[in-house]
C-alpha cells in the first residue's frame, strides 16, 4: 500500500462532476471524551433509521426504487433496473481483469460454503458463561488463539474481553474490524457481529445475522475507544508478539473466504498482512474508475489474489470505511451512497441477502433528522456501562473504567469506592454532583429510553438490596414440602412439636417452607422478564414498592433519585416499609404511606 493512503485528504469539491477527496477525518486533535459521542445506543439510532425508513415508503416510488435512488442518484449512475454487481463492475477498465472476476463470481455460485451451525445473534441473549460456537473449527482455532493471546497479555488480563469471530470458517464472505469497544449488551464472553453495538449494527442493518458471514476483528482485545488506539496497542507489553498472533490468526481465518471487506483506516493499511497469499500467487491492484468519489485519498481499489501462472482468481478484497465515519459529523452524500453500492455489490458477488439497500444513506439521513442522536458523549456511555452492571449484577473492572474514562479520573475530583462496589458509579457521581444528571439536561431529553431503562434498573436493584427480597431468595430456594408432609417430620425430629399451636405451625410453615405465592414468584421474575420497551416493568414495581421522591421521602432510595446523597437505612437489619410483596397495593395504601410512612392505620 502506498504512504498517500494514510494522508489526510484534501478538502472535497464543490461539484458533483468533480472527484470528491475525503477521508475517514483526522480526529488527532479529539481526546477521548469528545470522540466518545461516535458511541451513540445502537437502540436509539435503529429507532430513528426505522422511523425514516417509513417514510421512505410513502414516497412516490416503490421502496426499493427510493432505495436505488438514493445511492446511484449522488454518484451520478442513471437509476435503473441493472443489478449492484453490474453496475458497480461497469467501473472497472480493465477487459481481461473484468472477465476474470466474471468468472469466478461464476465459479463461486457454484459452490456449496459452509453456514454457523446456531443464529450468530443468539449470544446476546445467551446466560452461558462461555462464547458461542458457530463452527467447531473456529472454535478449535479460537481456544489456541485465545490462550496463546492470554499468555502475552499476562495474569492480570481478563480473558472474557476477548471478542470471538462471528460466523464459520471458509465463510462466502468475510468482514474484518478493528478491535471492539465496550459499547455492547454483552461485554463479557462477546461476538463481533454485534447488533448491540453502535458501529457493527451498520453491518447488521445491510447484510442482518446471517449465518454465511465471517466477521472477525484484527484485534479481538476490547478496549474503550481512541483515535489514537494503534499507538495505545503498540505501548502494550509484548506488543509485537500480540500482533504477529493476531494477524497469523486473521489470515488461518480469512485463508478460505473468496470475498473480504476490510474496515477501516487501519485495516486498510495493513490489508496484504491480513490475506495469505502464498508461492505460487500474487496480488493485483484493480482499479474502479468511479469518478465521483475517492476512498482514503484515492480513488478506490479492489486487491485481487490470483494464480501467477494461470492468473485464476483465489480471492478478492474490497475496502470500506468504518462506520464511525457516517455517526460523526456530515459525509459527503457521494462516499455515502458508494458504500451502499460497494456493499450491494459484494453481496450480490457472494451469492447472499441485502437487508437494506440503502442502509448507509438511511443512517446518515436519519442522522442529519436527529443530529441530537450524535452526541451525548461521556455521560450516555457512563449511564450505559452503570445501566448493564445493574442488570447482570457485575461491575467493571477498575482497569476498564480508568480506561475508559480516563480524561475524568485525570481532571476530575473523583470519589472514593462505595457501597455499590462500581467504579462506573463513581464517575457518575462526579456528573450527579454538578448538576449534569438532571432530568432536565439534554442527554436525558435526547434519550429517554436509555434514562427509563437505568432508573428500571436502579430500581430493580434497590429492591433487591432490601431484607424482603433476601429473604424471598432464600425461601425460593428451599425444598418445596407440602404441610402435612412437613408437620410429620418436624414431629419425628421435635418431640415436642405437638405442643406448638397451629396458628403457629401456619406462621412457621407459609414463613420457611411453602411455595412462593403468585406476587412473590412474579417480583422475582423481574429481571428475566425486563423488557426495555414494556410499560409492564414499570407498574409491577408500582404494585409493590413505593420509591423515594421529594413527595415521599420515606420511600425506598434508589441509585439517581436525585435525593441526599446519605442514605443510613440497615437493610441488613430491618425490613423496609415501602416494600409490601404479599400483595398489589392500592392507591390508598399509597397515600397512607406518602401521609404517614406506613402502609397500616
Amino acid at each position: 500500500m502506498s504512504s498517500a493512503l494514510k494522508r489526510k485528504a484534501s478538502e472535497p469539491a464543490d461539484g458533483m462532476d468533480k472527484k470528491v477527496r475525503t477521508d475517514e477525518g483526522d480526529f488527532e486533535d479529539n481526546d477521548l471524551q469528545a470522540r466518545l459521542e461516535l458511541e451513540v445506543t445502537a437502540e436509539s439510532i435503529d429507532e430513528t433509521c426505522s422511523e425514516d425508513a417509513s417514510e421512505d415508503a410513502e414516497e412516490e416510488w416503490s421502496t426499493r426504487k427510493a432505495a436505488r435512488h438514493y445511492v446511484l442518484t449522488p454518484l451520478n449512475i442513471k437509476v435503473d433496473n441493472r443489478n449492484w454487481a453490474e453496475i458497480f463492475l461497469g467501473f472497472i477498465d480493465d477487459g481481461d481483469i473484468k472477465d476474470s472476476i466474471k468468472d469466478f463470481i461464476r465459479v463461486q455460485g457454484r459452490l456449496s460454503h459452509p453456514n454457523a451451525i446456531e443464529d450468530v445473534d443468539a449470544f446476546l441473549s445467551s446466560t452461558k458463561e462461555d462464547w458461542a460456537d458457530h463452527d467447531p473449527k473456529i472454535t478449535t482455532h479460537w481456544s489456541e488463539f485465545k490462550t496463546q493471546l492470554s499468555k502475552f497479555l499476562g495474569p492480570e488480563f481478563d480473558e472474557r474481553f476477548l471478542v470471538k469471530p462471528s460466523g464459520p470458517l471458509s465463510a462466502v464472505l468475510a468482514v474484518v474490524w478493528h478491535y471492539p469497544t465496550y459499547m455492547t449488551k454483552k461485554p463479557f464472553w462477546g461476538h463481533v457481529m454485534d447488533r448491540s453495538n453502535p458501529s457493527l449494527q451498520v453491518q447488521y442493518r445491510k447484510i442482518g445475522p446471517n449465518r454465511s458471514v465471517l466477521t472477525s476483528d484484527r484485534i479481538p482485545i476490547r478496549k474503550a475507544y481512541s483515535p489514537r488506539a494503534s499507538e495505545e496497542f503498540s505501548s502494550l507489553p509484548n506488543w509485537d508478539k500480540i500482533e504477529e498472533a493476531c494477524l497469523k490468526f486473521q489470515r488461518d481465518l480469512n485463508a478460505h473466504s473468496p470475498f473480504l471487506i476490510v474496515v477501516g483506516t487501519e485495516n486498510n493499511s495493513a490489508v496484504e498482512h491480513l490475506v495469505e497469499v502464498g508461492p505460487d500467487y500474487e496480488t493485483v491492484w484493480v482499479p474502479i474508475n468511479l469518478n465521483t468519489v475517492a476512498l482514503y485519498a484515492e480513488e478506490p481499489k479492489i486487491l485481487i489474489v490470483r494464480h501467477k501462472d494461470t492468473g485464476a482468481i483465489r480471492q478478492m478484497v474490497f475496502s470500506s470505511f468504518h462506520s464511525q465515519t457516517f455517526y460523526y459529523s456530515a459525509p459527503i452524500p457521494n462516499l455515502v451512497a458508494y458504500h451502499d453500492l460497494l456493499w450491494n455489490a459484494v453481496l450480490e458477488f457472494a451469492g447472499l441477502y441485502i437487508r437494506s439497500q440503502n442502509s448507509f444513506t438511511t443512517l446518515v439521513r436519519a442522522l442529519e433528522k436527529k443530529p441530537h442522536y450524535r452526541g451525548g458523549g461521556m455521560i450516555k456511555t457512563a449511564i450505559y456501562l452503570r445501566s448493564k452492571e445493574l442488570q447482570e449484577k457485575m461491575v467493571f473492572p477498575e482497569r476498564v473504567v480508568r480506561e475508559i474514562f480516563k480524561k475524568a479520573f485525570e481532571t476530575e475530583d473523583v470519589p472514593p469506592l462505595g457501597r455499590s462496589r462500581s467504579h462506573v458509579k463513581r464517575i457518575l457521581d462526579v456528573w450527579t454532583r454538578k448538576g449534569r444528571m438532571t432530568q432536565a439536561a439534554s442527554g436525558w431529553r435526547n434519550f429517554p429510553s436509555m434514562r427509563t431503562h437505568y432508573d428500571i434498573m436502579a430500581k430493580i436493584d434497590a429492591l433487591w438490596n432490601t431484607k424482603q427480597v433476601r429473604q424471598l431468595l432464600v425461601k425460593a430456594d428451599r425444598r418445596r414440602i407440602g404441610f402435612c408432609e412437613w408437620c410429620e417430620e418436624e414431629a419425628a425430629r421435635n418431640p415436642n412439636f405437638h405442643f406448638v399451636s397451629l396458628r403457629d405451625r401456619l406462621d412457621i410453615y407459609n414463613r420457611d417452607h411453602a411455595p412462593l405465592s403468585f406476587f412473590e414468584s412474579r417480583v422475582l421474575n423481574l429481571k428475566r422478564d425486563y423488557n426495555n420497551s414494556s410499560d409492564y416493568t414499570k407498574r409491577l414495581l408500582g404494585h409493590h414498592v413505593v420509591y423515594y421522591s421529594k413527595d415521599t421521602p420515606g420511600g425506598l432510595r434508589w441509585e439517581g433519585d436525585g435525593g441526599p446523597e446519605d442514605d443510613d437505612f440497615d437493610h441488613d437489619a430491618e425490613e423496609h416499609p415501602a416494600v409490601f410483596l404479599g400483595n398489589v397495593l392500592t392507591n390508598k395504601r399509597k397515600r397512607r404511606f406518602q401521609e404517614t410512612g406506613s402502609f397500616w392505620p
